[in-house]
């Protein structure tokens, strides 16, 4: 059974777009975690946060992360925050390979201003807001993100580089 990849790392680090490309290019099937909620629950994950709170996606979140665990020659692209609770980082370790897709948070507050009316955590705020809010926020997760088994630089992935990186991991 070849085994899974984990992408993690801060939203706008471009798990998604970089991890279908990863997939296709090492010939992987693809699931982003979040979209994987939100057609289960058929609710976005603001609509759950909203009405349910963030105990509780998280708790749906870690079910939909042990879902993964039965799957083989996998990409899963995970939200900014799954490593950082329960357990849920080492036994993403424990199950596959963990990728940390690494940037700084003036990249980040970049990505995010230019696209935050897709986030609605962060739409309306000014781009300082949102500095302040990467500062913060990647500041707490970064402790979970260093646990990962490979790093890659955000800012300019080489989908064949990445590959190459990972043949002796799988």
């Amino acid at each position: 059974m070849s085994k899974n990849i984990y992408i993690i790392g801060f939203m706008a680090s471009g798990k998604t777009m970089y991890g279908q490309k990863l997939a296709k290019y090492i010939n992987y099937n693809f699931i982003d975690l979040d979209n994987f909620i939100e057609k289960k629950h058929q609710q976005s994950i603001a609509q759950i946060f909203t009405e349910k709170g963030e105990a509780y996606f998280r708790e749906i979140e870690k079910q939909a992360l042990d879902s993964t665990f039965v799957l083989s020659k996998t990409v899963i692209s995970l939200g900014g925050g799954t490593p950082c609770f329960f357990e849920n980082l080492n036994r993403i370790n424990q199950h596959g390979i963990s990728i940390y897709f690494k940037a700084n948070a003036d990249i980040l507050s970049s990505r995010l201003t230019k696209n935050k009316g897709k986030r609605p955590l962060i739409e309306k705020k000014t781009h300082d807001e949102i500095k302040e809010y990467v500062d913060k926020l990647l500041g707490i997760r970064d402790v979970f993100y260093k646990q990962a088994q490979l790093t890659c630089d955000a800012t300019n992935i080489n989908i064949q580089t990445l590959a190459k990186a990972l043949e002796p991991l799988l």
